[in-house]
């Protein structure tokens, strides 16, 4: 038999208790949530204690629990998942879930926050010229699309064909895009 923590235990539990609340339920639960908008609006991400051997069981009951959207990452005695809005705010109700346990408080503010800063950074680049936009200093500074990836590449092979030849298609990926690769002249 697995030992889980008392708070892995509440957890379940709490789980159990969502799924057997009335629509009525639900929706007050929902109209409790945080005012942000979005598809991670109320969402936290939770660090769970988990004892020795109980990973595997409480890896697939994590898997088939409503509320958890993910399980995230596991550590030696831990494992981090995100949980949806519902079940974050039954999390909260009377439970003995310290604050240390919550990683992420609102995964939506994370989210909002990143894509603020991308759109400030994309900006920023939109104002540079072509030479200053694949300038190292800026172009490694930000995550790229995989078509400006490939530009990039060909724009670099043009430039100093002396050096390096431009590959199109070394195979294919899972999702039938080029896999690309320059070849260096040394």
């Amino acid at each position: 038999m697995v030992a889980w923590s008392p708070f892995v235990t509440l957890l379940v539990a709490t789980l159990a208790t969502a799924a057997s609340l009335g629509s009525h339920h639900q929706n007050l639960l929902s109209a409790a949530s945080p005012a942000s908008t979005g598809p991670y609006a109320g969402h936290r991400i939770v660090r769970l204690p988990v004892g020795p051997g109980g990973k595997g069981a409480l890896s697939e009951r994590l898997i088939n629990t409503v509320g958890v959207v993910s399980v995230l990452s596991w550590g030696k005695n831990y494992v981090d998942i995100q949980v949806d809005s519902q079940f974050a705010s039954l999390l909260s109700l009377g439970s003995d879930a310290s604050d240390d346990r919550i990683v992420v408080e609102n995964v939506q503010a994370l989210v909002d926050k990143e894509m603020n800063r991308l759109a400030v950074s994309r900006s920023k680049l939109a104002t540079l010229s072509q030479d200053e936009l694949y300038a190292p200093e800026n172009w490694f500074s930000e995550y790229h699309k995989y078509d400006e990836i490939v530009a990039w590449f060909k724009d670099l092979a043009a430039k100093h064909p002396d050096l390096i030849t431009f590959l199109p298609s070394i195979g294919k990926t899972y999702l039938k895009k080029d896999i690309i690769a320059i070849k260096g002249h040394f």
